[in-house]
């Protein structure tokens, strides 16, 4: 399984939102071994817990900003009112450029169940909603 059709960015990975702070996957978790996997850059790379997330800055989603941002969750409908009421977000290089991918949530610690189904999800959605080119 690969996510044949992605030629776009790095991706944050991001599991929620909550005012002006965000739950970002790094380099120690799950979701970091499937990217290796299918040959995809996390542009989160500052340190991260040993479950594999962090706690950031909404602003540090501006950091790289070819980046295209990954919702890990089951609420994406708040996440697209969230974008229209919230003025940074809107003006993240990511939203502007309509670089959002939104999957069903995953349990990040689930094992190999569930790195499989973010596998497949992602194989499955990102090359849609990219076309191809990020």
């Amino acid at each position: 399984m690969q996510a044949s059709g992605y030629h776009g960015g790095p991706l944050y990975l991001i599991h929620e939102m909550f005012r002006n702070r965000a739950l970002v996957f790094g380099s120690t978790g799950l979701y970091q071994d499937v990217l290796d996997r299918f040959g995809l850059r996390n542009a989160w790379t500052g340190p991260s817990s040993v479950y594999g997330h962090a706690v950031i800055g909404i602003e540090e989603l501006a950091d790289v900003p070819e980046a295209r941002l990954v919702l890990i969750n089951s609420r994406g409908a708040d996440f697209v009112c969230l974008l229209r009421t919230h003025p940074f977000l809107g003006s993240l290089p990511a939203i502007r450029a309509s670089r959002l991918t939104v999957l069903p949530d995953v349990h990040f610690s689930g094992g190999v169940p569930a790195a499989e189904r973010f596998a497949r999800m992602l194989a499955e959605r990102l090359p849609k909603d990219s076309d191809g080119r990020g």
